[in-house]
């Protein structure tokens, strides 16, 4: 799955702080991101499979 993220950049001020706001939203998906991945990591370390025959 490939996702990209564009920011625009712009001089005026309004625009700084919504690339700032857009930065840290961005920031807080991430680190989300990363403790589901390790609650997802930690859960399959647990699990076992059995198949039988």
């Amino acid at each position: 799955m490939n996702k990209s993220i564009k920011l625009s950049l712009a001089l005026d001020e309004n625009s700084i702080q919504e690339t700032v706001d857009m930065i840290s939203d961005l920031y807080k998906k991430i680190e989300e991101a990363n403790f589901l991945a390790e609650k997802l990591a930690s859960s399959l370390h647990d699990l076992k499979i059995e198949i039988k025959f």
